[in-house]
């Protein structure tokens, strides 16, 4: 049996920044086993955003405790030395004559719009993994800079964490990969680091990446782990900026790169969850203003015992305590937006409608997967709830029975790709 180590509680971020929290701890044990400058700056690049983000983000970042199984008893002193330096770390296209890009041409796919053409001084490709698909529309010659690379994840429920509800890090696993599970918005996830991978519009996570996951988890928790246990699976690509020394993804840098190209166009792209924020220089919705108080003030504010106060026909939207805690923890400071929203339409708690006017949500599958990820949490629950979304969306865009139909097959098409066959 292995020797638990906790380490110090990492941060953990909700939605997507969760695994990239955790995941740094793993870039870190590669610089310390690699000597490698380069992971040691990201790593530190990566620390200073964890800070950035506990700050501006309360309601989304938040200290958790981490385990990991210790075969030798050299591997505790080893780990807690790497997990010691991370927190010191921490202190189709317009060309003018000179064959410069001077603009695009555009073509709103949603709303079937014919194609136009937009000029600019300055064309940025902020296309992510398909970067270099747009570079050789001007520039077909150009060597690649993306190394697309991809991680699978599985959705178990949350008593797969146990009542303390701890993160757990597999360092080393039978191909060498890091496997990790955490606690995520009342359920739990599991995943592993990335590998390569073809760039695709929809990645989904392959019955041999989630085998590998529960295959890896079995070995460390004392209860059966079982493919019928899985709510929902998934995956993505993350570019990477390519380093031609690197002899495979998991050793390539996860830093972003900005590059002006021949053409005059600059591309932007690489980085990671950890530091998108950084990237952008972007501020962080729902972080002024919040308090940690906010759950109760909601839940006092729009309690049971605050909406029989007022009457039945007040229209004041009434919650219970638990979504009181999750409308703090998903919107922080907005979270009274959201709820005002409801209230002058007259929708109860729905979301939906607060998605499409404030977080433009197009498309069911948007709701669903990209707002309130219930799709990542449970597939089976989002597809149930698939036709009321439809009907508060077709109300309020204004679909007619053609663009419900094709708006609903396609959002059914993503959800079934996240099941597990």
């Amino acid at each position: 049996m292995p020797l638990l180590s906790m380490f110090k509680a990492l941060p953990a971020v909700a939605a997507a920044g969760a695994l990239a929290a955790v995941s740094g701890a793993g870039y870190l044990l590669t610089q310390q086993q690699q000597l490698d400058y380069r992971q040691l700056r990201l790593v530190w690049e990566a620390l200073h955003e964890r800070a950035v983000m506990l700050a501006l983000a309360p309601h989304l970042a938040h200290p958790l405790p981490i385990l990991t199984p210790c075969y030798k008893w050299w591997e505790v002193p080893y780990y807690w030395a790497g997990l010691k330096a991370y927190d010191l770390v921490a202190g189709r296209r317009s060309l003018n004559p000179d064959g410069k890009v001077v603009g695009a041409v555009v073509q709103d796919r949603l709303g079937q719009e014919p194609a136009f053409e937009v000029y600019a001084r300055v064309v940025m490709n902020t296309t992510g993994c398909f970067s270099d698909q747009v570079r050789h529309m001007s520039q077909p010659d150009a060597p690649d800079i993306i190394q697309p690379s991809s991680g699978a994840h599985v959705t178990l429920p949350a008593w797969y964490a146990g009542t303390h509800s701890n993160g757990l890090i597999i360092p080393k696993t039978k191909d060498g990969r890091v496997v990790f599970m955490i606690p995520f918005l009342g359920h739990v996830i599991a995943g592993t680091t990335d590998s390569r991978c073809a760039v695709t519009a929809r990645p989904t996570a392959s019955s041999q990446e989630v085998g590998f996951i529960l295959e890896a988890l079995q070995d460390y928790l004392d209860i059966q782990v079982r493919p019928s246990d899985v709510l929902s699976t998934w995956s993505g690509i993350r570019p990477l900026a390519a380093d031609p020394r690197a002899k495979d993804t998991q050793n390539t840098v996860r830093d972003h790169v900005i590059i002006e190209e021949s053409d005059g166009m600059i591309t932007v792209s690489g980085g990671k969850w950890t530091t998108y924020r950084r990237t952008a220089r972007l501020p962080l919705l729902g972080g002024a203003g919040y308090s940690h108080t906010l759950p109760q003030q909601l839940a006092q504010e729009h309690g049971r015992a605050a909406g029989a106060g007022r009457g039945s026909g007040s229209g004041r939207v009434v919650i219970d305590e638990a979504t009181a805690a999750h409308l703090a923890q998903a919107y922080g400071s907005r979270a009274g937006r959201v709820l005002q929203t409801a209230e002058d339409r007259g929708l109860g708690s729905r979301l939906v409608v607060y998605a499409v006017r404030h977080e433009y949500c197009h498309t069911p599958e948007d709701f669903l997967a990209r707002r309130t990820r219930l799709a990542f949490l449970d597939a089976r629950a989002a597809l149930s709830a698939l036709p009321r979304v439809v009907d508060i969306m077709a109300a309020e865009c204004g679909w007619d029975a053609a663009r419900r139909s094709a708006m609903s097959a396609a959002a059914r098409d993503y959800l079934r790709g996240t099941m597990l066959s």
